[in-house]
């Protein structure tokens, strides 16, 4: 059955010319615009941290990929969290078949004594005891393959099922680490982005060296989950 987290990767997130030039033309226009505006010599710098129109758009941008990746990831974890619950159950009902099986291989195996194999059946009354054991003999040989063969397809049943949950319980670390990877490509893309953009103003900028050495760039937000963090929040 085909899954959501066994489905194709995501495209990448490529840098595109057209990304490029508009990059380039905003940071050329806000930057003949004086934007930032820069305090004059000698003020105090309040916020070394600066935005723009732009970068706000830029990490705006890139907050609701990010957003929508933790969203992709909750929807996909929620799925797998059931998926796990029904292998579960599945797991328990075979392993009481497989307990119920063993108690049947062992009670087979088990040599009928001489009273069960003179019990005679209905309308037996007449046969010799030779004959009365030969067929008691024939059913408890019957009765033990019966046993020996549930046993073996509950035992390949459990060990399958076992082996089903042990994979959905690993797929939530793998799920993880692609959303991770997902975000911290976005991030890195919007980061890029707002660079391009970034050099371009303080190139066009008449205050442009003082930008460059006395203010630091706005850039998008890495949530800690796609740092080091096990999981993301499960809240909205």
């Amino acid at each position: 059955m085909t899954r959501q987290w066994t489905a194709r990767p995501a495209p990448p997130v490529p840098y595109r010319p057209h990304q490029r030039l508009a990059d380039w033309f905003h940071g050329f226009r806000d930057g003949h615009k004086h934007l930032p505006v820069v305090v004059a010599d000698g003020e105090p710098v309040t916020d070394p941290v600066v935005t723009t129109p732009t970068i706000a758009a830029l990490r705006h941008r890139a907050a609701d990929q990010i957003e929508a990746e933790r969203l992709l990831f909750l929807g996909q974890r929620q799925a797998l969290a059931a998926a796990e619950q029904e292998a579960a159950a599945d797991l328990g009902a075979a392993r009481r078949r497989l307990d119920e099986a063993t108690l049947k291989l062992d009670q087979s195996s088990v040599p009928l004594d001489d009273k069960d194999l003179l019990e005679r059946r209905t309308a037996e009354g007449d046969r010799s005891d030779a004959l009365v054991r030969q067929r008691r003999l024939a059913e408890h040989t019957k009765a033990a393959a019966k046993a020996l063969r549930e046993h073996a397809n509950a035992s390949k049943e459990h060990d399958r099922l076992v082996q089903q949950l042990g994979e959905l319980q690993a797929t939530l670390p793998l799920l993880h680490d692609v959303a991770a990877s997902r975000v911290r490509r976005i991030n890195e893309h919007a980061l890029r982005r707002i660079n391009a953009y970034w050099r371009q103003l303080v190139l066009s900028h008449p205050d442009g060296p003082r930008l460059n050495t006395e203010l630091a760039v706005a850039g998008p937000d890495l949530p800690d989950w796609a740092r080091d963090r096990p999981l993301p929040p499960g809240g909205a």
